[in-house]
């Protein structure tokens, strides 16, 4: 279970001092002596309102840690900064002295990263945030970790999101794509002819169900990927990462193999509310009947994250996908 933050902790702060005896600093002290410091810390920078400070990237770091998007070599860029969009890689030349170094007009066009907010709200019980236990703490912080991380990979991987006005389109989108034959040593050959990225510095990206088939094929000398399965590993020494958001369906999984280098990505840091009154519409789809729950009533607390966080494919030849993948 991954470290608590003095972040996360100084929003706990916020659902659990009202009505607590002594003044905040005392609570602060008590609940968690050898924390104090950083956890005040943390609370001063919220009181700053500022979204971009160092508490709450930190916090989301353990978002991408959790994401596919933490684990590929992407290329990080800034929001509403123009920058140059390499539509087919960096190229150089011999050149002799004084003569001029070789620029392709086609291989490289402005383009700029707009922010897009991503949030979620997660619910847990006034006794579950007072309770000074460290494993509480940290699951009620991975909660909130683990929704925005999912949320995360579905948008950059399912190739059914084909983008909006606030949502990016998945990497995935338009890209060449393959159709499993069964047959794992052909498919994955396939797969990698069609690839025309990078093969050095590649994932392959699947979902644990696809990993494990893979893991279990056997040929006449044993199994003929023993170095991948449901947490990830390698697929023929190429490094393979896997999330239960990558596109599954009764008739197989998704394998994606993707250069990183080839996608632009942007993101700031995480910013959490606390609400102890409000009343929650619980339902997955905005659009469909919804119960509605107080939070007085219930004597529950409800946790709002908001992020800010895009991506833009800019090499069409840094994905390729394979879908259908069924093994065993």
């Amino acid at each position: 279970m991954s470290k608590v933050t003095p972040y996360f902790r100084a929003c706990l702060l916020n659902a659990i001092r009202r009505g607590a005896a002594g003044p905040e600093d005392e609570l602060i002290e008590r609940r968690w002596p050898n924390e104090a410091v950083h956890v005040r810390n943390a609370v001063g920078a919220m009181l700053e309102g500022s979204q971009s400070d160092y508490t709450s990237r930190e916090f989301f770091g353990l978002v991408k840690e959790k994401s596919v998007i933490g684990r590929l070599p992407l290329r990080r860029v800034q929001f509403f900064t123009r920058t140059i969009k390499m539509t087919s890689g960096a190229n150089a030349y011999w050149v002799g002295q004084g003569n001029p170094i070789p620029l392709s007009k086609s291989a490289v066009t402005g383009a700029t990263l707009e922010p897009k907010s991503l949030g979620a709200l997660v619910a847990a019980t006034k006794e579950s945030a007072a309770a000074q236990n460290f494993v509480i703490e940290a699951g009620l912080q991975d909660d909130i970790v683990s929704a925005l991380a999912l949320a995360i990979d579905q948008g950059f991987l399912d190739a059914t999101n084909t983008g909006s006005s606030t949502t990016p389109a998945a990497v995935t989108v338009g890209v060449d794509t393959v159709v499993a034959t069964g047959d794992p040593v052909a498919d994955l050959k396939a797969l990698i002819e069609a690839f025309d990225g990078d093969l050095s510095v590649a994932r392959f990206v699947t979902d644990p169900t696809t990993a494990t088939q893979l893991a279990m094929v056997t040929g006449s000398g044993g199994f003929l990927f023993p170095d991948c399965g449901p947490l990830g590993g390698a697929l023929l020494g190429i490094p393979m990462i896997t999330s239960r958001a990558s596109p599954r369906t009764s008739g197989g999984g998704q394998i994606a193999l993707i250069d990183g280098s080839g996608i632009a990505f942007g993101y700031e840091g995480i910013n959490l509310k606390v609400n102890q009154e409000a009343t929650l519409e619980m339902a997955d789809d905005p659009n469909g009947p919804a119960e509605h729950v107080s939070l007085f009533q219930t004597d529950t607390v409800a946790w709002m994250a908001n992020t800010t966080v895009n991506w833009r494919l800019d090499r069409q030849s840094a994905v390729a996908v394979m879908t259908g993948c069924l093994y065993g």
